[in-house]
């Protein structure tokens, strides 16, 4: 399937994406013993991207983003802004990785992160009250969207992709955005905004959990015009 969508010509951004996708899948049925090797991880099955200025939301759109979608979403969406969280950090993140104290977010959830290295984000003061309410350590912050009718809680499949996917879509047509913003798009915005900040690029890169820097230096170009909106990161008017 991945090798007809590269000889029909969709970009490599498409296909790591698909790639993506199959793997977090084939993750799943591994631990149900299903299958016995994740072929989507093998050396040389992504192809490599061209660089490119990430998309992310201006500051005003952020907050619109947030005041129109659910209760239910606007932590989920929150991690992403506020704290640059992958979609699986986001997904996999629970109370034993939010400090007691709410000053810190572990965004290693129950593996290494993409860099292959825990990092620990501060917690932005406005985003602790998007939170859910607190449960127990080995639960997960965001389990409301994760837990299925009978009770459990699966490792994160496809439906798990296409929820958070939806819930954006909808909130950005709620708040009059009219843009094509996915989930990893708020991480970018949170990029873009610690450097129009001010926060320097070792900074962001250690924030962000980049493996190069070269990746982190992206964001410097995308936060021209957003410097002239904020002297610092916040996302209330």
């Amino acid at each position: 399937r991945i090798a007809a969508m590269r000889r029909s010509g969709l970009s490599p951004a498409t296909c790591n994406r698909a790639l993506s996708a199959l793997s977090l899948v084939l993750k799943s049925a591994m631990r149900w013993g299903l299958v016995t090797q994740n072929v989507a991880t093998v050396s040389g099955a992504r192809q490599r991207e061209g660089r490119k200025v990430p998309r992310f939301l201006a500051v005003d759109e952020a907050r619109r983003l947030l005041e129109a979608a659910p209760a239910r979403w606007r932590g989920f969406f929150g991690v992403c802004l506020y704290a640059g969280l992958r979609f699986g950090e986001a997904a996999a993140l629970r109370w034993r990785d939010v400090d007691a104290d709410g000053l810190t977010v572990r965004a290693s959830g129950d593996g290494p992160t993409k860099s292959g290295h825990e990092r620990v984000i501060p917690l932005h003061p406005e985003l602790e009250p998007l939170l859910p309410p607190r449960g127990p350590a080995a639960e997960l912050v965001f389990a409301a969207w994760v837990r299925r009718p009978g009770g459990e809680l699966p490792d994160p499949a496809v439906d798990q992709v296409k929820r958070p996917t939806r819930a954006l879509e909808r909130a950005l047509r709620a708040a009059g955005i009219d843009k094509r913003v996915s989930i990893h798009d708020l991480r970018h915005t949170f990029g873009t905004l610690m450097v129009a900040a001010g926060a320097d690029v070792r900074t962001i890169q250690a924030l962000m959990g980049h493996s190069s820097i070269l990746t982190t230096a992206r964001y410097l170009h995308a936060a021209a015009d957003a410097k002239a909106a904020i002297s610092r990161l916040s996302l209330k008017g």
